[in-house]
């Protein structure tokens, strides 16, 4: 009986090794993949984007000249918290984590793979290019979109009116049928 419980702790604890150290090798696979990515670069440069399009929404905003210095000491605090939260270990942490739940250790490695080719460092190199491009037309859409959706909620808002309306009239006729 216990060689049995003794061969069943062995087998247990090789599986929860096997399994811990699959665990360590996807998150050192995810590691190198975000170092591979330039991740933090990335969010850096993209924290730099955003300013600029929050000072051009100041601008577009007509924001009155003597707030400006409020909205630009806010915006440098905001920043400063998102850049230090974005910094620390934890982010980093989080997202393997993410990685690890999301991709296996071959997929994890193919894509590492492809990041180390030519082509992958290519496309780390272009990619925030690419991401302030697509935020510019992101940035030109919109006001497009804004629109389209007030339209859309001034619809719905009458449709609903409507709606409410028949219920009510029917509930009246109801009452008065019952009247009768």
């Amino acid at each position: 009986m216990r060689a049995v419980l003794l061969s069943i702790l062995i087998f247990l604890y090789s599986v929860v090794s096997l399994a811990n150290a699959d665990e360590l090798s996807r998150r050192a696979a995810a590691e190198e993949l975000l170092s591979l990515t330039k991740a933090d670069q990335m969010v850096k440069a993209l924290s730099g984007q955003m300013q600029t399009m929050m000072e051009q929404q100041f601008v577009q905003m007509e924001v009155p000249t003597d707030l400006q210095p409020i909205l630009k000491k806010y915006q440098a605090r905001l920043f400063t918290a998102l850049e230090q939260e974005l910094d620390s270990q934890g982010w980093k942490k989080d997202v393997v984590s993410v990685y690890v739940d999301t991709f296996t250790e071959d997929e994890l490695q193919g894509i590492i793979d492809f990041y180390k080719s030519p082509i992958g460092q290519v496309w780390v190199e272009k990619t925030p290019l690419l991401i302030s491009k697509v935020m510019q037309i992101s940035q030109k859409k919109i006001p497009q979109i804004i629109e389209k959706m007030k339209g859309i909620a001034a619809k719905l808002i009458e449709e609903m009116k409507s709606e409410v309306q028949k219920k009510q009239d029917e509930r009246q006729r109801q009452q008065q049928r019952e009247k009768l």
